[in-house]
């Protein structure tokens, strides 16, 4: 399945009578997730897999924005799932020993010690 790209940002503005300023500009990544058909019980496993707080897609983490959409496909017992995902900051890398967080709240890289289990380093 490929997720599609969809832009969105935020922007406030300053309006004067003679200037526009920017204060701020927000830009995130999201993208449409689509499942089509789906039985059921795979319908109801989707949705609990968007619920969590974190899905991996090809080693890239995302976040669900909204609720999940699921509609009847056809005049069977099918469903088409739809959700909004937002591309997180969080990267795993099955080729490395750590899980890479780009930043947490006060900038400091975090990692998982690969040789000890449940372990966190800040580096």
């Amino acid at each position: 399945m490929q997720l599609k790209w969809k832009p969105n940002s935020s922007q406030e503005l300053y309006v004067t009578e003679k200037n526009t300023i920017l204060l701020e500009s927000t830009v995130r990544e999201f993208y449409d997730f689509n499942c089509r058909p789906l039985p059921t019980a795979m319908a109801q496993k989707i949705i609990l897999a968007l619920s969590l707080d974190r899905l991996f897609i090809d080693g890239q983490s995302y976040i669900m924005e909204g609720e999940p959409e699921a509609t009847p496909f056809g005049d069977t017992n099918l469903y088409q799932v739809k959700a909004t995902l937002v591309k997180a900051d969080y990267v795993f890398d099955s080729n490395s020993d750590i899980i890479n967080q780009d930043i947490v709240v006060d900038g400091t890289p975090l990692a998982i010690i690969p040789n000890q289990k449940g372990m966190l380093f800040i580096n």
